[in-house]
């Protein structure tokens, strides 16, 4: 098995340290503003951004399953319920970036669509309807679009930001 690089190692400290800021700056009370009553799942949005970095399938499913137990940490909820929701559709966004896609702002948005549907509709469903609450179609309209919608803006500024921190990467590769 290959034996990462210097540089590997370095940007695997600052994508992790980066998760660890948008996950303290989103589940912060006050600190990002509330609409609608939602909150974005800015780990949705960064195991998303990581994926679509150029990361390989492997590191992008890694993150992926970082945020996904961050996410399982601050938003209730069996742990591991995110962390392998997040693994699978990481690495397949990974690999469609890599073999289908191309990086750009496009394709994080319909890559983060997919995701928040994906992993909201999951929730709605397993910590909602299986838990027989009532009013399903109210808490699906008034709490999970909101929050996915809010989700969604909250992708763009999250997705320029690893896309900063991967040029900057990529420029010290070369440079090297």
């Amino acid at each position: 098995m290959k034996r990462p690089d210097r540089m590997q190692v370095i940007r695997y400290i600052v994508y992790t340290l980066a998760v660890f800021l948008l996950f303290f700056i989103g589940d912060t009370p006050y600190l990002v503003p509330r609409l609608w009553g939602a909150s974005p799942a800015l780990m949705l949005s960064a195991a998303v951004g990581i994926a679509l970095s150029g990361e390989k399938e492997l590191p992008a499913m890694a993150f992926g399953v970082l945020c996904g137990l961050l996410m399982d940490f601050s938003r209730s909820g069996p742990y591991g319920f995110h962390a392998v929701i997040l693994a699978v559709l990481c690495y397949f966004a990974a690999l469609l970036v890599r073999v289908l896609f191309q990086k750009n702002l496009l394709s994080a948005l319909l890559m983060t669509v997919v995701t928040v549907a994906v992993v909201f509709t999951l929730q709605w469903i397993f910590f909602y309807l299986v838990r027989g609450y009532g009013m399903p179609l109210y808490a699906l309209t008034r709490h999970y679009a909101p929050m996915a919608l809010y989700t969604l803006a909250a992708t763009v500024p999250v997705y320029f930001f690893f896309r900063l921190l991967s040029r900057i990467f990529r420029s010290e590769r070369q440079s090297a």
